[in-house]
């Protein structure tokens, strides 16, 4: 698209973009690692002798499965609480007419976003005065984007059930109280809202005609 945006703002966006990716993928196998022990558990769910090797295997499979999806549900929290957070601010910047640069401080919790979101990841709108001609016709679909991808990342917030902290460090899943599982639906909100805002900051960089 031949944006413009300076270089440090950009290593940052797609470090964070690869963070998100990088494990959003690990969660994903691990998920289907989780899957794969669900059908076992089931049927030696009535044999409660742990003394029985293959009972004892299938329900340790089952646990160290589970603890991983959640470690990695953390993980992928986190990185993603930073991606949204920076994107958002930076796109916002360039929407007011100002330079893009590298938010500060960092970095940016997972349950910072959780308790502040209208103030961590407001909705983004792209003004048609930011974008160069060419791309003017673009704008009113990114906007709909941004708009579809805000209140599915605002459904999957208010869809948390666990303590938030416990979505900051990997080590507190341990604390997890009310939810079955953490709710993975909120970080790949987060990345799908922070990958939009990335796209609408590269369109409002691309220079005028």
């Amino acid at each position: 698209m031949e944006a413009e945006a300076p270089s440090d703002v950009v290593d940052l966006l797609l470090r964070l973009g690869q963070a998100c990716n990088d494990a959003g993928l690990a969660l994903l196998d691990a998920q289907a690692q989780l899957a794969h022990t669900v059908e076992p558990v089931w049927r030696s769910s009535g044999d409660l002798d742990r003394g029985d090797m293959l009972a004892w295997v299938t329900w340790e499979r089952y646990a160290a499965c589970r603890d991983h999806v959640e470690r990695l549900t953390v993980v992928y929290s986190r990185a993603a609480a930073m991606y949204a957070v920076c994107a958002v601010e930076s796109a916002s910047r360039v929407a007011g007419g100002l330079a893009p640069r590298v938010p500060q401080p960092l970095p940016v919790l997972a349950s910072d976003v959780l308790g502040l979101a209208q103030i961590q990841v407001p909705l983004l709108q792209v003004p048609e005065d930011a974008v160069a001609g060419r791309w003017r016709g673009h704008v009113p679909k990114e906007n709909a984007g941004l708009v579809e991808d805000h209140e599915v990342l605002l459904a999957a917030m208010a869809a948390v059930k666990s303590p938030v902290a416990v979505f900051d460090e990997p080590d507190k899943v341990v604390e997890r109280q009310t939810a079955y599982l953490l709710e993975a639906e909120f970080p790949s909100a987060l990345h799908s809202y922070a990958s939009g805002c990335v796209f609408a900051m590269a369109l409002m960089c691309v220079p005028g005609d």
